[in-house]
């Protein structure tokens, strides 16, 4: 493990890291890391926190444990890292997860998706 600090090269260091880890103890939304890893088809480990649950499901796209429970987020990233069929299992369906729901394409018709909801709920006549 090596703590690096801020990077502006995060993608091109995930692409080299076996593991994926995203131990947040708080998260409004989806980290856009989760995506990008899952996109590298790397194996993740993360924090059930935010959205990060909506799009990881814990044993077949990535492993999940309680935010605050270090002992559990060692479990989970030794599990991958000692058992190398798991680690490729997880990491190519998180590629397949990330190619069938989160394409650029998907993700701006969500996102207009719900400006038209927004704009709908407070009546600016959109149609």
């Amino acid at each position: 493990v090596r703590m690096l600090g801020s990077r502006t090269d995060a993608p091109a260091l995930m692409a080299v890291s076996d593991v994926v880890v995203i131990p947040s103890v708080s998260s409004e939304g989806t980290p856009l890391a989760v995506m990008e890893a899952l996109a590298l088809g790397k194996p993740v480990v993360s924090t059930r926190v935010g959205g990060i649950p909506e799009i990881l499901e814990d044993g077949r796209n990535g492993l999940l444990v309680p935010p605050r429970d270090s002992p559990a987020l060692a479990r989970a990233i030794l599990q991958l890292l000692l058992n190398a069929p798991l680690a490729t299992s997880v990491g190519e369906e998180g590629r397949r997860t990330a190619r069938t729901h989160f394409t650029d394409q998907q993700m701006v018709q969500r996102a207009q998706a719900l400006y038209l909801q927004l704009a709908r709920h407070h009546g600016l006549g959109v149609a």
